[in-house]
């Protein structure tokens, strides 16, 4: 998402736009990859949390005896 945001301000579309219509097009792209980026982040820490969990040699339990997929 970052390489296409990029790819459009340096193109020639994007130099005949006036500032306040660069700063939308920045707004309402740059949270775009601001949203993706985190939801890549979580996705990413999930993963890890249940590969984490499933390397103990016991799989962590909560007090109701449950056992946990994650180290949350």
């Amino acid at each position: 998402m970052f390489t296409p945001l990029v790819a459009d301000l340096t193109g020639s579309a994007s130099a005949g736009l006036r500032h306040d219509e660069l700063e939308e097009l920045l707004d309402l792209r740059g949270c775009d990859v601001l949203r993706q980026l985190l939801s890549d982040h979580l996705e990413l820490r999930a993963r890890r949390e249940e590969a984490a969990a499933r390397a103990r040699p016991h799989p962590p339990s909560g007090p109701d005896g449950v056992v946990r997929t994650r180290l949350e």
